[in-house]
């Protein structure tokens, strides 16, 4: 079995001109977490989804569920302080969910809201190999380094540095494990893949997308409503 955890618990603090939280903003007559859910919804190898969001906010999700079809849903699970907590709260619902050690679990963005369903095959298909997937986008421009008084001390070698994006994909028992080592401390990893690498595992690349971004700022809003 094929399980899409969508993390949709943020605030959205960055982004200034809405007073919903960024996944709640609506773009064309749908909020931007309906785009994602739609998408993992019509993916053929999803089988099931789990939303993580904020306790405030159940009732709307479970409207946008439901106007939206999305019939692959368990269910709505409340999120934690930090990502690291939303996620793991969400594993700890599909343990008592008695699912198999060897299911995948898809670890997705709620606001990477133009999501393919290519991205999230290649995913699937590399965590039937691999320890874990993380989905990535090759640098393009120079990336510099600087000290704390903004002063150029070392350009990168761009052949080697890729923007991390998401789903991230593990297989249970790997992934549920490793948020059980981590479970007392909440605050140490922004990502899945940083999280399972650092007891060993090795984590594989899949080709992200431009369109795979994540909206976090104003301009981020401005640049979906131009792509929908």
């Amino acid at each position: 079995m094929n399980i899409a955890i969508i993390v949709s618990s943020g605030k959205g603090t960055r982004i200034r001109n809405y007073n919903l939280p960024k996944q709640f903003i609506v773009i064309k007559n749908q909020p931007i977490i309906a785009y994602t859910l739609k998408t993992f919804q019509n993916a053929s190898k999803i089988d099931k989804i789990l939303v993580v969001t904020s306790k405030e906010y159940f009732s709307l999700m479970q409207e946008i569920c439901l106007e939206n079809k999305i019939t692959k849903l368990i269910s709505i699970v409340e999120g934690g302080k930090t990502r690291q907590e939303s996620v793991y709260n969400a594993l700890k619902y599909l343990k008592e969910y008695q699912i198999k050690d060897d299911d995948i679990i898809l670890i997705h963005d709620g606001v990477r809201a133009l999501i393919s369903e290519e991205i999230i095959t290649n995913n699937i298909k590399a965590s039937e190999k691999y320890d874990g997937v993380s989905t990535a986008l090759k640098v393009k421009d120079t990336i510099i380094k600087v000290n704390e008084e903004d002063i150029l001390e070392q350009t990168l070698n761009r052949d080697e540095l890729y923007q991390v994006q998401t789903p991230q994909t593990f297989k249970f028992k790997i992934i549920y494990n490793a948020h059980l080592k981590y479970a007392n401390n909440f605050n140490l990893f922004t990502d899945d893949a940083t999280l399972v690498k650092s007891l060993n595992y090795k984590i594989h690349l899949v080709e992200g997308s431009f369109f795979n971004f994540k909206i976090t700022f104003d301009e981020d809003i401005d640049l979906f409503k131009k792509l929908v």
